[in-house]
């Protein structure tokens, strides 16, 4: 669902609050799911972001970023690894988390949350 489409789909009915909500949910997994991360790979990921904004160094590039987290990777316990092959398929979620950090959401390794 488009931002338009909901809009047009609000005015055209009279909706209620729990409808509302379907609505905003909807908008919310199509431009602003949750990034699943665990507290290691967050944590190293944050820490990372910090450093670079810190530094004053091209916060604004994403792939000096991935790269900056690549390295970061190698000094530590691979936390990072499975987000890093992830990146090599599909860049949306590391994107995403770069872009809207607030988006993040601490998993366990097995997918509960913590």
């Amino acid at each position: 669902m488009t931002f338009d489409e909901a809009i047009n789909e609000l005015g055209a009915r009279d909706f209620g609050r729990r409808d509302l909500f379907e609505v905003l949910k909807e908008l919310r997994e199509t431009y602003a799911p949750t990034v699943e991360m665990t507290k290691a790979e967050k944590e190293l990921f944050t820490l990372q972001k910090k450093e670079l904004e810190e530094e004053g160094k091209r916060v604004n590039n994403f792939e000096y970023f991935v790269n900056a987290l690549t390295f970061t990777n190698e000094l530590n316990d691979h936390a990072l690894d499975r987000l890093l092959d992830e990146y090599q398929t599909d860049s949306k979620q590391l994107m995403l988390a770069w872009l809207h950090p607030e988006l993040i959401k601490v998993v366990e390794s097995n997918g509960t949350r913590n």
